[in-house]
């Protein structure tokens, strides 16, 4: 008889840096839980993944949907929807039936799409210059999984495989990885008391570090008084540049700066209506029209100016989740049974970490989210300039230019932190 009686954690951490491997090995007081990954000793070929406009749309709304849910009004905010979209398709994986509907539904792709976008983020990743690293691993405990899960994380998510404890040992053995995969932005994601019952911890680790394709000169370095959402001002380091692609998303208008390499860029927006509040003109927006002029912005010349910031932040995704129609997997009827057949399992918690520092060399940022399981072309005639001042609450993004699909997406409402860099 099936019990009830144990938890399945997917924990998913992103940073922008190069993923490294942790001083502690992991084998040293953990067992291979499964056979290495075919494609481990050589670099996997990058097959690029061609997404219908329908596909991309709805992978666009998928992480507005997620970040609008968890926005909280007149306070910063961080959300990595690609670390959340790479623990939902592991998770994805392993659920059938209504369960595995709801979750296809959500993210906007069938699972094979899902897990061919893994296979091939991961490929891209590779070689020296990387901005975007990708790291998968598998912790079990007391529990056989099926066969196609398996060669399913090996294959598609290049996942390592570690049978444990779930002990005291285990907790630093997770967080070492977790940590090391992220340059040591993310630290203590899991705790003796959540590994309590756990029977399998799939982990997904995004790391991620650009410079700008035009590094702020030092006379390009200033200061100016930004005003948070409450009218607090503060003397703050600025970055001034000119740009050339400039966003007009109705309520919002801002500019995209791509970073080295041009595959990656930043997005900032600000209400277009300097009386409004950031929280109102959010509310305004539109997404599909958002998405459009983020993939296809003006080309016209852009005074901008962004402060430097550092923020992070910590939430559970569970009520965004359910609201944007991923409910069954966190009730007794959740069909999770193409993970194993040892037990039924449903999602217990689902919760994301997440840093970023932008400054004048770039940008640096991670994300960590946990879930876990119990039972069951330019114009003619150009316009004149833009001035684009980041002095207010404001909308960023950073953005994947291939997929169009945001890596992250936050505002900054509060006086802003000095950035510091590891």
């Amino acid at each position: 008889m099936k019990t009830r009686s144990m938890i399945l954690s997917i924990l998913a951490a992103s940073l922008l840096v190069g993923c490294t491997a942790p001083d502690a090995d992991p084998k040293n007081s953990q067992q291979s839980a499964m056979p290495p990954s075919e494609t481990s000793s050589s670099e996997p070929p990058a097959v690029a993944v061609n997404l219908s406009q329908e596909q991309s749309a709805s992978l666009f709304d998928f992480s507005w949907s997620l970040f609008k849910q968890l926005h909280d009004q007149d306070k910063d905010s961080l959300v990595s929807s690609l670390s959340a979209f790479f623990a939902l398709g592991m998770a994805a994986n392993g659920a059938n039936g209504q369960t595995l509907a709801q979750i296809e539904d959500a993210l906007g792709v069938p699972v094979d799409v899902m897990n061919a976008l893994s296979k091939s983020a991961i490929a891209s990743a590779q070689g020296e210059n990387r901005q975007l690293e990708i790291a998968n691993s598998v912790w079990v405990k007391d529990l056989a999984l099926s066969n196609d899960f398996q060669s399913i994380l090996k294959n598609d998510y290049a996942g390592e495989g570690f049978e444990t404890k779930f002990d005291a040992d285990a907790v630093k053995q997770i967080n070492n990885w977790v940590s090391e995969k992220t340059d040591g932005q993310i630290q203590d994601v899991v705790n003796e008391e959540e590994l309590e019952d756990l029977m399998l911890l799939l982990i997904n680790a995004l790391n991620f570090d650009a410079n700008w394709a035009e590094p702020y000169e030092k006379e390009a370095i200033s200061s100016f008084a930004f005003a948070d959402a409450k009218g607090n001002k503060a003397e703050t380091e600025c970055l001034m540049s000119q740009e050339e692609k400039y966003v007009d998303a109705g309520s919002l208008q801002g500019f995209i700066r791509p970073y080295e390499n041009g595959r990656y860029a930043f997005a900032a927006l600000i209400p277009t209506d300097e009386k409004q509040s950031l929280d109102d003109a959010l509310e305004a927006v539109d997404p599909a029209k958002l998405e459009e002029v983020l993939q296809c912005p003006d080309f016209r010349e852009v005074h901008a100016t962004i402060p430097s910031f550092t923020l992070d932040s910590s939430m559970t995704l569970n009520n965004a989740l359910k609201t944007i129609g991923i409910t069954d997997a966190f009730e007794d009827t959740a069909d999770l049974s193409k993970m194993t057949d040892d037990a039924a399992l449903k999602l217990s918690f689902v919760k994301q970490k997440t840093k970023i520092t932008v400054d004048a060399k770039g940008t640096k940022a991670a994300a960590s989210t946990t879930v876990g399981a119990v039972p069951t072309s330019a114009p003619e005639d150009p316009e004149p300039p833009v001035t684009i001042t980041c002095d207010r609450p404001f909308l960023f993004m950073i953005l994947d230019g291939e997929s169009g699909t945001p890596v992250f997406i936050g505002t900054l409402e509060e006086l802003p932190e000095s950035p510091s860099r590891s």
